[in-house]
């Protein structure tokens, strides 16, 4: 199945996570709202290519770059 897997060190209160192109666009938004340390987020419509993951958590934000390929 075509996921992005999120895992994190230790259990995160994560708000929300956004899906942005190379251009700075937001592609997708997913709220959350809950603590955990894994999440799947789906990513069967989303083109191939790079884009930046961000994590909104109650006390800070994380981004990283993801490459999605199938």
């Amino acid at each position: 199945k075509r996921h992005i897997y999120i895992k994190t060190t230790k259990n995160q209160d994560i708000k929300t996570i956004s899906l942005i192109n190379i251009l700075g666009q937001t592609i997708q938004v997913w709220t959350i709202n809950k603590v955990t340390n894994e999440l799947r987020i789906p990513v069967k419509n989303i083109a191939e290519g790079n884009y930046i993951i961000k994590l909104k958590m109650h006390t800070n934000t994380i981004t990283k770059k993801v490459v999605i390929s199938f």
